[in-house]
């Protein structure tokens, strides 16, 4: 009992798959042209029945055609259309990201002035306490002589030429106490010039990553602009192809309800169908968005209808 359930169910199944593949787009169409190239054998052999029946048998799938034909130039077109403006919003997100690096490269040329300034103030800085260094090391060798010089009180000033020199300089004091407030205002102005020369390199380091943030940012917008480019060419190809594959359904289901009166008026308007078919024209392949080929409009047809059977015509995908 349990295999012959799944006997019957393994029966549907196939069942269902046969009915779903005689509709099948690609079925559709193929069966669309073998009847108007049959009708173009019959009228040619002088059998205007069977060639009128083969046309009547596909009126229905004709204009069916032309309605989902129609469906998809207006995707085609809306896909095209939100192309275009993604297309505009990420022209303008190049031109946002340039402003950006033009702004933090100008801010790394004026943080390098800022810091080529406060090299310049530094050394200055440095000379200064280099002179300040000079001038204690004078102060702290005028200590030692004074020392000396107290430490033989007998002779007082006349121990040494230096002890006479000094001894007229009662200031001493004053000027050691000059002298190391002027070391300590140069300390604090080194210790802001390095600071702030610090914090000019750290700018320009900040302003740097930026830019380095920036360019990799334009490069993925300058790729998705070349990606929305190719697939807006593409769409509106498409667009122009499937509008010119609704006037061929169109016209077909005009011929197939017209009563054109005489065999040879019939004969001409299919032979002209048929060259229509034919004719070669450069078409977009409706699977992917970087590529084109040259084929027939009843090859394109066929082609586009395989992708949309398979699921990969790229008018099914969201978007487009």
């Amino acid at each position: 009992m349990k295999r012959s359930w799944r006997g019957l169910v393994g029966l549907w199944v196939l069942l269902w798959g046969l009915a779903w593949a005689d509709g099948t787009q690609l079925q559709q169409v193929t069966r669309v042209f073998e009847a108007l190239h049959q009708s173009e054998a019959a009228l040619t052999a002088g059998n205007t029945a069977r060639a009128q029946a083969l046309l009547t048998d596909i009126r229905s799938a004709a204009d069916g055609l032309r309605r989902e034909t129609e469906t998809y130039v207006s995707r085609a077109r809306s896909a095209a259309d939100g192309r275009q403006a993604e297309l505009l919003r990420t022209v303008q997100q190049i031109d946002e990201t340039f402003r950006l690096e033009g702004e933090s490269d100008r801010a790394v040329r004026e943080q390098e002035a800022r810091i080529a300034d406060l090299e310049v103030q530094l050394a200055q800085a440095k000379a200064v306490r280099t002179g300040l260094d000079a001038q204690m090391a004078e102060y702290q060798r005028e200590v030692q002589i004074r020392n000396e010089c107290m430490a033989h009180p007998l002779e007082g000033i006349f121990y040494s030429w230096d002890c006479w020199r000094l001894s007229f300089q009662d200031v001493f004091a004053n000027r050691w106490k000059a002298l190391n407030n002027d070391i300590a205002d140069n300390q604090r102005q080194r210790m802001r010039i390095e600071g702030d020369r610090q914090a000019a390199t750290n700018e320009r380091e900040a302003a740097l990553h930026r830019i380095e943030m920036l360019k990799a940012r334009k490069a993925e917008l300058q790729a998705r602009r070349s990606q929305l480019e190719g697939e807006e060419k593409t769409l509106r190809a498409a667009v122009v192809r499937l509008t010119d594959a609704v006037v061929f359904w169109r016209d077909m289901g005009v011929l197939i309800k017209s009563d054109l009166g005489t065999v040879e008026t019939l004969q001409d308007s299919v032979r002209r169908l048929a060259q229509r078919a034919d004719a070669q024209s450069p078409s977009p392949v409706f699977d992917r968005y970087d590529a084109e080929s040259v084929r027939s409009l009843e090859d394109t047809l066929k082609d586009f209808a395989r992708s949309i059977d398979n699921g990969r015509n790229i008018l099914l995908a969201p978007g487009g």
